[in-house]
């Protein structure tokens, strides 16, 4: 539906910006469907980025590849809820076409190397790196092949930060994290594995 919404030339306007023009089409337009969706939470019907139909539209917009591109609409295809999320509902990236895109186009690089299944933690990491290093330095200015690298390299930083002692890293990136006991201090005393939970904390601590 959000390719649907991004093609129709009515959308195509500055009326879209509008959150009213969207709580329009949530609470009368179209509220059967939001219903049937979501049930009754408000924030679905009313503009913002967590509308029904709003939200759908602007990752359309961001993550469009362009109408001369042969997959012009994949990467609605191939993210998970929670990248879109990540991606589209975080201002300093949603707002930003093309570092959202170059980051959604990273993410589907890490999926085939990592799996989807993994990608949730590592996003989350990758996401901490990225913002901290926009704030120093406007990413999407760089090449586009200076910014793709750079992503992927945040994407294995947090894949080597969050999923060492979980298994999920390929062969040639596993050497940093192979032995559990290096990933807290809590584990280096003990000797023992720590929870997954605890892990998970100390790599977004180490990943700041």
């Amino acid at each position: 539906m959000g390719a649907w919404l991004a093609g129709q030339p009515v959308f195509g306007t500055g009326e879209a910006l509008r959150d009213d023009v969207w709580s329009f089409i949530g609470v009368v337009v179209a509220p059967d469907i939001v219903h049937w969706r979501f049930g009754k939470s408000k924030e679905r019907y009313l503009g913002g980025v967590r509308n029904t139909f709003q939200r759908l539209w602007m990752r359309a917009r961001v993550l469009d590849r362009g109408e001369g591109a042969a997959d012009r609409w994949g990467l609605l295809d191939s993210l998970t809820e929670d990248a879109l999320v990540q991606i589209t509902e975080r201002p300093s990236i949603g707002a930003d076409a093309v570092l959202a895109r170059a980051l959604a186009e990273a993410w589907v690089r890490a999926s085939v190397r990592f799996g989807k299944r993994q990608m949730e933690d590592v996003m989350r990491l990758t996401i901490l790196r990225l913002r901290i290093r926009n704030e120093i330095r406007s990413l999407s200015l760089l090449p586009e092949g200076e910014l793709a690298d750079l992503l992927d390299q945040f994407f294995d930083s947090a894949a080597k930060a969050s999923g060492g002692a979980q298994g999920i890293l390929p062969s040639d990136v596993t050497q940093e994290t192979s032995n559990p006991a290096s990933d807290s201090p809590a584990s280096a005393a003990s000797g023992a594995p720590e929870p997954s939970r605890r892990s998970r904390s100390w790599a977004i601590w180490r990943a700041r």
